[in-house]
């Protein structure tokens, strides 16, 4: 089988034919959403590790932290702006994700979302190309009696912190809810009735290598790509304690690449899909749309975060 890799950060974006908000003749049958889409071969998709290569030599410490969690602290220094990406793999999966680490001294909290078990965790610099060279390496266990925990919690693609208006604002709408049906309802509505897809957004990232969402941004301006709104329901849902991922993947009725959420209803103990960003659009054209998605239209590409 043909190894599976992602650029969890999806750096490429290409332009559909034609507006978020556009609906069909017949109905709203088909959304044509400007998703983002790998349309190149490059460091962003292919990442080759140069795993025997001799470890590069670093001045600062890289630190590889196991948070006990679901989750890694991996922290570099990134003062000259290199090209580095953190890529995780579960022993025995041939999924690998790839997360690229932003300029500057960071501590980045990375997710291990591929399931019990033990995960190689790769830091890579790049060399040339897509050629990067191991910096620092680390093996970790992953044994959560609940694996649905990881999604409880803020990482570098779904970051967040009790501070953040976004979840001063999630807090707001659940704090006389008691079940978890009435709090992902009440924060689905409000990222539907509230927001826009940003038609903009797309040409600017479009070549961008190593796109991160911002909570505190797609919050500010109310608007945002799908990955952009994945992240930032995640987030409100994280927040008030329901599982909730971020999932990249295609859908029958969005051409192209496209991002989602599944989140964990412990009421009634069931995964829900639920798409933001679409309904976004068929809120706009004033058309009736169910919150929870059919398995049979989205289909994940196993890539959750």
């Amino acid at each position: 089988m043909k190894k599976k890799i992602i650029s969890i950060l999806m750096a490429a974006l290409l332009v559909a034919a034609g507006p978020l908000s556009q609906v069909k003749a017949s109905g709203v049958s088909s959304l044509d959403l400007q998703a983002f889409e790998s349309v190149k071969t490059n460091e962003a998709i292919k990442v080759n590790v140069i795993r025997n290569a001799s470890k590069a030599s670093e001045s600062t410490p890289t630190t590889i932290t196991d948070n006990k969690n679901g989750t890694i602290t991996v922290g570099y220094d990134n003062t000259e702006a290199a090209k580095v990406v953190v890529q995780v793999v579960r022993i025995g999966s041939d999924v690998k994700y790839n997360y690229y680490l932003s300029e500057g001294a960071v501590k980045e909290v990375i997710p291990l979302t591929d399931g019990n078990g033990d995960y190689v965790i790769y830091v890579c610099k790049n060399i040339v190309g897509t050629k990067y060279s191991v910096v620092a390496n680390s093996t970790v266990t992953l044994d959560l009696e609940n694996e649905a925990d990881v999604y409880k919690i803020a990482n570098i693609i779904v970051d967040y912190t009790t501070t953040n208006k976004a979840i001063k604002k999630a807090d707001s709408l659940c704090k006389k809810l008691k079940t978890d049906t009435s709090k992902i309802t009440k924060i689905y509505k409000y990222v539907v009735q509230n927001y826009a897809y940003d038609y903009g957004k797309v040409s600017a990232v479009k070549e961008t290598v190593g796109y991160i969402p911002s909570i505190v941004q797609t919050f500010k301006v109310k608007m945002g790509i799908c990955y952009d709104i994945a992240s930032l329901y995640a987030a409100m849902c994280r927040s008030q304690g329901i599982p909730a991922k971020v999932v990249t993947g295609y859908c029958k009725t969005v051409d192209g690449l496209h991002a989602w959420n599944e989140v964990y209803d412990q009421t009634k103990e069931k995964w829900y899909i639920i798409d933001c960003t679409a309904d976004i659009a068929y809120y706009a054209a004033k058309k009736s749309v169910s919150m929870k998605k059919s398995s049979k239209v989205y289909y994940a590409e196993e890539y959750y975060h």
